[in-house]
């Protein structure tokens, strides 16, 4: 009997040890932030980039394992900053990611500045948009794929 319970121990023991890991890996993968009403995603740590997304980690979630997300419903006139500053880190905002501003009616216009330098597939796809602005300075964009964005499909 003992021998019995201790061979399930061991074996739950390592599907829960499987289980911890593969969570705690996918958690770290999508860290986020918002700032001033506008979503992050950190791209990089160690290049300190950033996307805009619209779905972001609510803040007092943002210790446990698996982190609840809520999404943004981004309103009228949207200005994105080129850098941003989260925990005492600055970021520079360099992408928006896919279909971030989808289907969004609220939003009028948005500013994009010249750090931005790639734009996800679908990101202003039936907007409400009645104004783009792209900063003085902005190069060509990028328009992208992003296979990992969470930002909804």
């Amino acid at each position: 009997m003992i021998k019995t319970m201790r061979y399930y121990l061991k074996r739950f023991g390592l599907v829960f040890l499987c289980l911890f890991v593969s969570l705690t890996d996918w958690a770290l993968n999508y860290q986020s932030f918002i700032v001033n009403e506008i979503g992050y995603k950190i791209l990089s740590e160690s290049d300190r980039t950033v996307a805009v997304t619209n779905r972001a980690q609510e803040p007092w979630y943002s210790v446990q394992i698996i982190p609840a997300y809520q999404d943004i419903h981004y309103a009228g006139d949207i200005d994105i900053p080129s850098t941003v500053t989260y925990d005492g880190i600055t970021y520079t905002v360099t992408s928006i990611l896919e279909s971030t501003f989808r289907n969004n009616t609220s939003v009028t216009a948005i500013s994009i500045p010249a750090s931005v330098k790639e734009i996800g597939t679908y990101a202003f796809n039936n907007a409400g948009l009645k104004k783009l602005v792209f900063a003085d300075g902005s190069t060509p964009l990028t328009f992208v794929h992003y296979t990992d964005s969470y930002g909804g499909s």
